[in-house]
């Protein structure tokens, strides 16, 4: 595509070079798609399509994030009241003080429990209320990103407050109302099977037998909130569109604003060892503190930029100075040196494609 020419050459490269075998790229301006392109492969001997559903990891979280949103815009969740008051148990061993605020913006002090995205949703959210709080954290006066506990917290809020549980609300409040209708929060076995070779993999390209934990019919079935929403990429690319819209059909225009402009503001993350502001599940555009850190969105994004992107995989934000929504999504997961390049020159390329910068 001539009008980003230098974006979907990193990509296309990313494909002759084996960094993935496929990806998709979505990038709109001022509400105009600009790209709405895909490349390689979804999985051996299968052409990549905009249709193909892509894996987002951590791209996803949002999601959950806008979900809380809901709650909050009807009166049913406080974001300063502890989440103890909506989950009961959670309050044990310390964690009373934790509100809904400081799970949304990292500064709740209970980031790891290793393995959880890989036991049952049930005994994940057991684990987590049984977890102490980490040693010398007061909630709310340090940071770092929880890269499962959190996000599984709010999940399990959602659905004790409302009494859904949380793929069923992400399809009923979010994914239906914008749209996005070959989303899923964990995709069942029979749709697995009716999607095909439409349902991209995702492989770990470091290695020569290019493993494929992520790929397991199991995993792509589970209810994992903080890793496992899955669809095509341009679906996603409306999830931002209608932030920048004010919500559209799914939230209020003074809800977008609450959740998506900065709230944790030049706090060093202890997870990331850099400073990273947060808005509310969102990260915010903060490389003016560094040169680049995990998940950035490139050298050009504004200060008001919001996102989240993908482990290895996946970036999506939005820049409300320009108008400007991108969401991208590999299929091979490189290392983390080499996706840190991938996520620069990809970011980077599409500011200077479209003379932004």
């Amino acid at each position: 595509m001539a009008e980003l020419a230098r974006t979907t050459r990193v990509l296309q490269r990313g494909v002759d070079e084996g960094e993935h075998r496929g990806a998709q790229l979505y990038v709109s301006l001022g509400g105009r798609v600009v790209a709405d392109e895909a490349f390689g492969e979804s999985r051996p001997g299968a052409a990549m399509t905009r249709h193909s559903v892509m894996l987002w990891l951590s791209a996803g979280k949002p999601i959950v994030a806008i979900a809380i949103a809901r709650l909050v815009e009807r009166g049913d969740v406080a974001l300063g009241a502890p989440v103890a008051e909506y989950v009961q148990e959670f309050e044990e061993n310390g964690k009373h003080a934790v509100t809904v605020e400081h799970v949304l913006t990292h500064t709740g002090g209970f980031r790891h429990i290793i393995g959880i995205d890989h036991v049952g949703y049930r005994e994940a959210i057991g684990r987590i209320c049984q977890m102490p709080l980490e040693k010398n954290w007061t909630p709310g006066e340090r940071a770092g990103y929880h890269p499962y506990t959190g996000w599984y917290l709010l999940a399990e809020l959602v659905r004790r407050v409302d009494g859904r549980p949380i793929d069923q609300f992400v399809a009923e409040e979010v994914f239906e109302p914008l749209g996005m209708a070959d989303c899923w929060l964990g995709i069942p076995h029979s749709e697995q099977e009716m999607l095909g070779e439409q349902l991209s993999i995702v492989e770990d390209t470091t290695r020569d037998t290019h493993e494929r934990t992520l790929s397991r019919p199991d995993h792509v079935a589970g209810l994992h909130p903080a890793s496992n929403f899955r669809g095509p990429v341009n679906q996603l690319g409306l999830f931002y569109e209608a932030l920048l819209d004010g919500g559209r059909d799914a939230l209020a225009p003074d809800t977008v604003a609450m959740f998506t402009e900065a709230r944790r503001v030049g706090m060093a993350d202890a997870s990331f060892n850099a400073t990273v502001d947060w808005a509310l599940g969102f990260m915010v555009q903060s490389v003016r503190y560094q040169p680049e850190y995990e998940y950035d969105f490139g050298p050009h994004a504004s200060g008001r930029a919001f996102g989240h992107g993908g482990n290895q995989c996946s970036n999506a934000f939005a820049d409300p100075a320009h108008g400007l929504v991108v969401a991208w999504a590999c299929n091979g997961q490189p290392g983390p040196a080499a996706h840190r390049a991938r996520n620069r020159a990809v970011n980077a390329g599409v500011y200077e494609d479209l003379k932004l910068v």
